[in-house]
Formats: C-alpha cells, structure tokens, sequence
C-alpha cells in the first residue's frame, strides 16, 4: 500500500512537473509572439525588476515568487476542471492518462506542423526564380 501511494506521488510529481513546463512554455511563447521576442524565455528583469540594478532583490523575487505560485493555482485549477472526472480533487491514474495522452497529441501535432513548414519552406526554395523583368524605356 505504502509502495503503490508513493508511485502514485511520483507519478502525479512527474505529470504535474511536465503540465507546468507546458504551461510555462506557452506563456513564454505568448509572450514572446506579443513582443516579438523568443518564444523559449522570458527574461524576468524586464517585469519584475522595479529599480532597474539588473537584479531581482528580496522583494521583487518575493514578487516573482507569487505570481508564479498564482500562475500554477490557476493552471492546476484548470487541469483539476478539466480531467478530474469523479470529483475528489485529485488525479488519479486513469485521469493522469488521459493527460499524458493529451500531452502526447499537442507534441505530435505540434511536431506534425513544424515538419509540414519545413517541407514548405523546402519546396518554396527550390522553385525557380523568376527573372527580373527588364523594363523597356
């Protein structure tokens, strides 16, 4: 019993580990697509440094710190909406699945259309192009 609670734990760790870096990954992409930056990180000085040392001290990591922990409430809150099933306010195996599952699907389609662009972008190279056309005076 105490062996099945604690793979249970480690499970539920692990699927919530990786939920919250999706999470964090599309926000940072949100972000960047509004700002046009890289999607893959988001520099906190810019928010949250308040005096501009280019360090976060005490306070504003404080400040970090709880926006984060909001951010994660709100996305578990989500998740909990979304695949808790029966109600209890937890993830139990099957729904811990049918996250994963879902997980799964969004890499491959997200996979599916970075291949699709790159094929795109291939064959649009290969076109020939076409001359200038000479304007006659």
């Amino acid at each position: 019993m105490v062996v099945l609670l604690m793979n249970t734990r480690i499970l539920l760790t692990i699927a919530l580990s990786l939920s919250w870096g999706t999470f964090l990954a599309r926000a940072a992409d949100a972000d960047a697509k509004a700002t046009n930056a890289s999607p893959t990180r988001v520099d906190p000085l810019k928010k949250y440094d308040k005096n501009g040392d280019g360090k976060l001290d005490d306070k504003e990591k404080a400040e970090l710190q709880k926006d984060r922990e909001a951010a994660r409430k709100e996305y578990m809150a989500q998740l909990l909406k979304k695949y808790d099933k029966n109600g209890n306010g937890k993830l139990d195996e099957d729904e811990l699945a049918a996250r994963r599952e879902d997980l799964r699907k969004e890499r491959e389609a997200e996979l599916a259309k970075r291949q699709n662009e790159r094929k795109q972008k291939e064959e649009k190279a290969k076109e020939p192009k076409e001359p200038a056309k000479e304007e006659k005076k």
